[in-house]
């Protein structure tokens, strides 16, 4: 399997970016950091995880608004895309091996398109945000306490066309 290692910092102004193999983060906080606005990263089909050893918090630091983030896996960190932002899109990714699959705090215009969750925790986690869509996404939790989504002082939420499968209880599908 080829792969490349990462810290990444994606700065503002980059529209495109997409990762070419599978990519190893072996240090740092987060693996990959959007630090801008209005981009688009495509994993590609390709998986972002820590290297063999490593201990990295988060998958995807985002700081910007508007970005996509597309079509792969992340694997084996605490949160696979963690922060804030606005008008964020998250499309068909496998979040596996990780506590929290996507937690923001006070996020507007969020779309959660295709997306699976085998999580421990919490699949989806959202705090002080507004207009968020979760549709054709499966959540399956396998943790004690598991939430497939954890929504917190929101408005306007729409959630449809989702799987909740739960390996153990007492757990919540939308709490």
């Amino acid at each position: 399997m080829s792969t490349f290692t990462c810290l990444c910092f994606i700065p503002d102004r980059v529209q495109q970016f997409q990762l070419k193999q599978n990519a190893l983060c072996s240090s740092s906080s987060a693996g990959i950091v959007i630090q801008g606005s209005d981009t688009v990263f495509d994993l590609n089909g390709f998986t972002l995880a820590p290297a063999f050893g490593a201990d990295i918090e988060v998958g995807i630091q985002l700081s910007g608004d508007q970005n996509l983030i597309k079509n792969g896996v992340i694997e084996g960190f605490d949160f696979g895309i963690e922060d804030s932002g606005d008008k964020l899109e998250f499309e068909d990714i496998y979040f596996t091996d990780v506590s929290v699959g996507i937690s923001l705090i006070g996020s507007k215009g969020i779309v959660v398109d295709s997306c699976t969750f085998d999580v421990e925790t919490i699949g989806l986690g959202i705090t002080d945000g507004r207009d968020v869509t979760v549709f054709d996404s499966r959540f399956n939790i396998n943790g004690e306490e598991a939430r497939g989504i954890l929504l917190t002082k929101l408005k306007q939420v729409n959630v449809f066309s989702n799987l909740f499968d739960f390996a153990t209880g007492p757990a919540k599908g939308i709490w």
